[in-house]
């Protein structure tokens, strides 16, 4: 129970590092915050070479969806430190946002509908949050949310097929 709260809280931190430091105009923040988060959350994981593959994984499906819809002009996040289309902290947010499939959602490696359920409605406002504060633009929000309320559906159904057959 210690390791889920453990990596919710560690998850959370990079999130808001990642966000307000590019809303402040730190965005090495998140990076250092995830990078930090990442090396706690693989020294108490029990299975390493397990919670390794999963975020490597998902996180090189995650970021490059992301850099599409930026290479697409579906999306731009406006941030002065980038790494190929995306922010920095993108490379740290993934693994980071991974870690939650890792060891608090494995319970839907047996609930591959209630997975796409979750994925379609809870991840997509997260994106809305940085069209709101300004930190990303896009001209065509419905489009852009309804491909990311899909996508984040089919990502998280695969990821509960995938976890049933591998873990």
């Amino acid at each position: 129970m210690i390791n889920k709260i453990l990596t919710l809280t560690g998850f959370q931190i990079t999130w808001f590092a990642c966000v307000f430091g590019e809303y402040f105009n730190v965005p090495i923040l998140g990076l250092i915050i995830g990078i930090l988060y990442l090396f706690v959350f693989f020294y108490f994981i029990s299975n390493k070479f397990l919670a390794f593959q999963i975020c490597l994984i998902f996180s090189i499906i995650g970021y490059c969806f992301d850099s599409l819809l930026s290479i697409n002009y579906f999306y731009k996040i406006n941030s002065e430190l980038t790494f190929g289309y995306l922010p920095i902290w993108f490379l740290v947010l993934w693994p980071s946002f991974i870690t939650l499939f890792v060891d608090v959602l494995k319970f839907l490696k047996y609930r591959p509908i209630l997975a796409f359920f979750m994925g379609f409605i809870l991840v997509p406002p997260t994106y809305f949050l940085g069209f709101m504060l300004n930190l990303a633009e896009t001209n065509n929000l419905y489009l852009t949310m309804s491909i990311m309320a899909i996508f984040w559906g089919l990502f998280s159904y695969f990821y509960s097929i995938y976890m049933r057959k591998y873990s």
